[in-house]
C-alpha cells in the first residue's frame, strides 16, 4: 500500500513502529513504513513512490512523526 506526507499527518497521532530506509544502489532511497501491522511506501499524491538522495533527507522528513525503530535495507 502506499501512504502520502498528508495522509500520514491527518493520521491522529501516527506511530511509526518501523521505517526501513531502502537504499536503490547508494544514488536513491525511499521510506517503508509500518504502520499498526500494515506496510506503506510513502508516495506523493499520484502514486509514486517518493525518492530522496540521502537516508538523512528522509529522517528529516519524518523528524516531526514519532518513529520506534529505523533501519537502513542495502
Amino acid at each position: 500500500m502506499r501512504i502520502t506526507l498528508d495522509q500520514l499527518r491527518s493520521l491522529q497521532s501516527p506511530v511509526i513502529d518501523l521505517l526501513e530506509i531502502l537504499s536503490l544502489e547508494g544514488q536513491h532511497y525511499m521510506a517503508r513504513l509500518s504502520l499498526n501491522g500494515d506496510l506503506f511506501l510513502l508516495s506523493d499524491r499520484n502514486g509514486t513512490t517518493s525518492l530522496f538522495r540521502s537516508a538523512w533527507q528522509i529522517q528529516d522528513t519524518l523528524a516531526s512523526f514519532t518513529i520506534r525503530e529505523t533501519q537502513v535495507v542495502h
